[in-house]
């Protein structure tokens, strides 16, 4: 509930729905929407959430159910003492998890620039932009299909010849 209120008040930082899962390490949560992945997918893709956050120990037991995150378009991370294991956090990366949450990351982690998950969607969104204004350049340097204009009666052409007098002849008698 208040991920869905944090998400509705501001758009500013994206919101994760932190999720249990299944787990023996811990009491289970009383919201439904906690005890699996499946339900807090449903969940989030129902607030408009940007993902889940899950309990490794629910991924490493079942590990498909990273697949059905991704297909449902969520990003997913997850978070456990189980992260604190480097052989873990590679099994994790190699699974397609977007963030991996763990203890001495300094430590753990091989990756020499560290680059944030929530630029992604921005990079995304500048690439869409570019490619857009490159469409609208090559448009404007086609040539413009020609236009036919209908003929003019003389009608037409007499009299705007006598309204361009007219309009001379009133500028030379009001200066």
């Amino acid at each position: 509930m208040y991920c869905c209120r944090l998400r509705l008040k501001q758009n500013k930082y994206p919101v994760i729905f932190l999720t249990q899962g299944v787990t023996k390490k811990y009491p289970a949560y009383r919201d439904p929407r906690t005890q699996t992945m499946s339900m807090a997918v449903n969940y989030a893709i129902s607030a408009g959430i940007l993902g889940i956050n899950a309990h490794t120990e629910d991924i490493l037991r079942d590990t498909t159910q990273v697949k059905m995150v991704m297909d449902a378009g969520l990003i997913i991370f997850c978070w456990g003492d189980d992260n604190n294991n480097p052989a873990t956090i590679k099994h994790l990366k190699q699974l397609g998890i977007h963030g991996v949450i763990y203890d001495k990351i300094d430590k753990y982690s091989s990756k020499e620039v560290k680059e944030s998950i929530f630029l992604v969607e921005a990079r995304e969104m500048q690439n869409q932009l570019l490619k857009a204004a490159e469409e609208l350049e090559d448009a404007s340097q086609s040539p413009l299909p020609s236009i036919s204009l209908p003929p003019t009666s003389e009608f037409e052409l007499d009299d705007l010849e006598n309204t361009q007098k007219r309009l001379s002849a009133t500028s030379v008698l009001s200066s």
